[in-house]
């Protein structure tokens, strides 16, 4: 009751005094009922209190508090990661950035892990002070933007203005104004909206610091003007001091001194006020040490009435005394006994240690000697993917070679068919002249034209070539006889020169036919294979 009725208190935002006590007495009960985790959660809200109140070093003790239990009891648990957050706020408010580093980036896959997306906004917002602090601005700007993404997202409102407002510091360090002044822009449209004039006043504070940075006196002067209107209640003595300072400056550079002298004066004050309070304590301190001296003269008034009844026992006290050092000397040479032994303790556990040592020594060769016949198995399988790939090389220089038989094969080929082809022409010409010839000589050209065609076997040509051809193509002529059946034996022939890749005048000049005869063959060919419009006769032919 006592820790819920504190949460409640400071949810209301008052009395925070009474917030302090019913934590402080709910640690007390719950150790008592031995309910540490309860404990460590108050002394976690207790570090949060005096964050807010500014005494750093007494919530950074409550904070590690209640670090060492939940650390103990559960490494992953979402309340240690909003612990390590508010250590490390606490580190770098204490000037210790690295340490505030530290625990800012350990509570890091905390959140993560427990997908809290609103500590990870707080997270990325935190860890953005400490390099503002570093001066690293450019990724404290990252991490405030990555913060503004995830409070827009949870629809935020309070969280998403503070971070824009604290990105147009931040770009206002760097000098963008207009970047300050784009997101000081988005933070009071928000503050607008939830009708928050407190935020409102210290946005146009805001507004009058980037006024101000650009040299714009008399805007800057308007808006911090309205800012202390606006603001006139809350966090006077971070807020309202500066200002004030603000303001006096701004009219004094200006000369301005009767204007000035107003806002100096309530910043004398105001300042005077809040160093006051630390006069009051030190009054208060004396006040104390003058009682504390009453009370010590009044007992030594007391002490001199009882001097002689203490004398007497102190004669009493003086011989158990005698008693009391006659059993510390027992107890000295037990001490020393004691020494004795834990000596040997130190050296057994010296030894112990020397032992784990040698033992770790040889764990390490071991790993060392696995490691070594890992690397060998590799380079083995290395050697053999090397000698794998040596083969297919060789198989590939093997298909080459091949090809390149082949071809000049189809060359030889070639060869006989162009003999043949020149052959043909040549009986061609001889024929030409003889029909020339006059008449009177007629019968001995008429022999001599028959004698050409005699010559002109054209059926013992194509066994030479058949011969050569087969051993090429050994499958060719059996696949056309047993598919296409229906082919001509002139058909076959335009096939044959098809597949060593004949142009169509070479095969008329071989056949002694046209060209259009060769044409309409192919045209036959065409439609006995069945081939469709778009389909290659010579493609189709090779692939044979």
């Amino acid at each position: 009751m006592y820790y819920y009725k504190a949460i409640v208190k400071r949810k209301w935002g008052i009395q925070s005094d009474s917030a302090e006590f019913f934590l402080k007495r709910s640690i007390i009960y719950s150790e008592k009922w031995n309910n540490l985790e309860l404990a460590s959660k108050a002394r976690y809200r207790l570090g949060v209190h005096f964050m807010e109140k500014h005494n750093y070093p007494v919530s950074l003790n409550y904070f590690l508090e209640a670090k060492d239990y939940f650390k103990k009891t559960d490494s992953t648990n979402l309340m240690l990661a909003n612990i390590y957050n508010m250590l490390g706020s606490t580190y770098t408010l204490l000037g210790e950035l690295e340490k505030g580093l530290y625990y800012h980036k350990k509570a890091y896959p905390l959140f993560q892990r427990k997908r809290d997306s609103l500590g990870l906004a707080a997270h990325y917002s935190n860890i953005s002070k400490v390099y503002q602090s570093n001066g690293d601005l450019p990724k404290a700007i990252d991490y405030l933007k990555s913060s503004v993404r995830i409070y827009k997202n949870n629809k935020d409102t309070i969280n998403w203005t503070n971070c824009l407002v604290d990105l147009s510091n931040t770009a206002l360090g760097l000098k963008k104004y207009e970047e300050a002044k784009y997101y000081i822009n988005q933070a009071y449209n928000l503050a607008s909206l939830a009708k928050d004039t407190i935020s409102r006043g210290h946005i146009m504070i805001h507004y009058g610091n980037i006024y101000r940075a650009e040299g714009n006196q008399k805007k800057a002067l308007e808006y911090y003007t309205q800012g202390l209107q606006l603001a006139k209640s809350a966090y006077i003595e971070q807020i309202d001091l500066y200002v004030l300072k603000n303001i006096a400056d701004i009219y004094i550079e200006s000369k301005q001194y009767e204007r000035a002298y107003p806002y100096i004066n309530r910043y004398y004050v105001l300042k005077d006020s809040i160093s006051g309070a630390g006069v009051r304590d030190k009054i208060n301190v004396l006040q104390y040490d003058n009682e504390l001296q009453q009370k010590q003269t009044e007992n030594e008034i007391e002490r001199q009435k009882y001097r002689n009844v203490v004398l007497i026992y102190t004669i009493v006290v003086l011989f158990f005394c005698l008693i009391l050092l006659s059993f510390w000397f027992m107890y000295r040479n037990k001490v020393k006994s004691l020494r004795i032994s834990k000596l040997k303790n130190i050296r057994l556990e010296e030894k112990v240690k020397a032992e784990q040592e040698f033992l770790k020594l040889q764990s390490q060769q071991h790993e060392r000697e696995i490691e070594a016949k890992a690397q060998l198995q590799k380079v083995q399988q290395l050697q053999y993917e090397f000698e794998l790939q040596s083969k297919k090389e060789l198989e590939n220089l093997k298909i080459k070679q091949f090809e390149i038989e082949m071809e000049a094969k189809n060359r030889e080929l070639v060869g006989i068919n162009l003999q043949l082809l020149s052959k043909n022409k040549l009986m061609d010409e001889i024929e030409e002249i003889v029909n020339k010839k006059p008449s009177n000589i007629e019968n001995s050209f008429f022999e001599l034209k028959k004698t050409i065609r005699l010559n002109r076997n054209q059926e013992e040509d194509w066994i030479q070539f058949k011969k050569v051809f087969e051993k090429i193509h050994p499958n060719f002529f059996e696949i056309l006889s047993e598919k296409y059946s229906a082919l001509t034996k002139t058909e076959i022939r335009i096939c044959t020169y098809i597949k060593i890749k004949m142009a169509i005048d070479q095969i008329s000049d071989l056949l002694n036919v046209s060209h259009q005869s060769v044409l309409t063959s192919r045209y036959r060919i065409r439609k006995k294979f069945q081939l469709k419009r778009e389909e290659d006769l010579d493609e189709f032919i090779r692939n044979i």
